[in-house]
């Protein structure tokens, strides 16, 4: 027998028997044939064989496609990580007695951050009567501390968290009814998308890929077109960055739900259309959707932040934009413009956003190496190796390139010891 994260979780769940479990798969099975719109999965049969299989851990090989929704429906996780080897951690509905807690590693200390909102304890208590409405807005609160912990703390620990607050938020969810089940959704589906991005940062594509379509499915079920628009934006980001040319630039098309987004994520958009363009060779494109990123972003400077609590991207700043066009003029042959942009631009990057100075500099690293600036190019690696950690693997991917793209025989002390300290980092690219 393995004890693999499905025995655990039903245990906590305390579904161990075939009948307790069949009751809550049937009810997975009709909202999955909903959220999916496809009647068939109302119907998917649960055998005491296959219970027993899974109980047990003995399973071959993963379930079929349409019971995979289901299992992926009920437990809110990929079926890879559900019918893994329980390692210690597996997200879980906890029953929280006491204020919603969030804990924050952060490089240069540990230490434990308490988030407590005015949200009454009862409603905070299993099998309440009622779901108090102040929930909605405490986790939008809590989502964007982690979301700030993130930028400078790195995604691990952030993820993890995450993970286990969207098992709690759904467990609410499903207790709640009418308008604070729909806010209930609105939140799973920005937490959902949050998960995916942490998921993307650690290198996890599947489970990124999962919470994302998770996401959507959620923001639609709650009538959510902002959040649905956003998520495409994503969506074009993934692409974009998977070499996908098609697919960035057919989903970075501006919807007429475009102008239902806030100025900054209206930005963040602007920023898919212009990687879609690079990607694509366009230059006029790629000019045309970052000048327009830099006048959004500047309104929404204008109005401050407070004054503009719909937005979700609020990491989009003129620096995170300007660092996209360095890039962006690089795929387009430009490194020579690429490399003075880039270099303008790190001279006053706020010091807040530690992972995208990382990739930033990462990519001014791979500009230097097409000039031919080969010392250069390693110094700046260097950079990028000894700041402070964020285990981001966008930044180590870049560093991977960086690496690969900086011959061997150019020499120089520098580079020679930029190469040694990225064998030692290997097995993280």
């Amino acid at each position: 027998m393995r004890t693999t994260n499905f025995r655990v979780l039903v245990q906590q769940k305390n579904w161990t028997t075939l009948a307790a479990f069949s009751g809550q798969w049937k009810r997975a099975c009709q909202e999955a044939a909903q959220i999916h719109q496809d009647a068939r999965l109302k119907d998917i049969p649960l055998s005491e064989r296959n219970f027993s299989r899974w109980m047990l851990g003995e399973t071959k090989s993963l379930p079929r496609p349409d019971t995979r929704r289901v299992l992926e429906h009920l437990f809110a996780m990929p079926v890879e990580e559900l019918f893994k080897e329980h390692a210690g951690v597996v997200p879980h509905v906890r029953q929280p007695s006491g204020p919603v807690r969030a804990q924050v590693d952060a490089p240069e200390a540990d230490e434990l951050l308490t988030v407590q909102a005015a949200v009454p304890m009862d409603s905070l208590r299993p099998g309440s009567a009622a779901v108090d409405p102040l929930l909605v807005p405490h986790w939008g609160d809590l989502l964007q501390i982690l979301s700030d912990a993130h930028n400078s703390a790195g995604p691990r620990r952030i993820h993890e968290s995450a993970i286990r607050e969207l098992a709690v938020i759904r467990g609410f969810r499903r207790q709640a009814a009418g308008a604070i089940r729909v806010g209930l959704l609105g939140v799973e589906a920005r937490w959902s998308e949050f998960a995916s991005w942490t998921s993307d940062n650690l290198g996890r594509t599947r489970d990124a890929s999962f919470w994302l379509s998770r996401a959507s499915e959620l923001a639609q079920e709650a009538g959510d077109r902002t959040m649905t628009t956003y998520i495409q934006m994503r969506q074009a980001q993934r692409a974009a960055d998977h070499l996908d040319v098609a697919g960035a630039r057919a989903l970075s098309v501006v919807s007429s739900d475009f102008l239902q987004l806030s100025a900054r994520d209206q930005a963040l958009c602007e920023v898919r259309r212009s990687q879609g363009a690079a990607l694509a060779g366009d230059m006029p494109g790629f000019s045309a959707a970052i000048a327009s990123a830099v006048r959004l972003v500047e309104r929404a400077d204008t109005t401050g932040v407070n004054e503009d609590p719909g937005t979700i991207g609020l990491h989009c700043n003129l620096s995170y934009v300007q660092a996209h066009e360095g890039f962006g003029l690089m795929r387009l042959g430009q490194a020579g413009d690429a490399v003075r942009h880039l270099e303008g631009v790190l001279a006053t990057w706020p010091a807040d956003y530690r992972q995208d100075e990382q990739l930033a500099r990462a990519w001014l690293g791979l500009a230097y190496a097409a000039e031919g600036r080969f010392d250069e190019a390693a110094a700046q690696g260097m950079r990028v190796v000894t700041m402070p950690p964020t285990e981001s693997v966008r930044a180590l991917r870049a560093l991977s390139q960086l690496v690969s793209f900086v011959p061997q025989e150019s020499g120089g002390a520098e580079i020679e010891r930029f190469r040694l300290t990225c064998a030692v980092l290997a097995p993280r690219m």
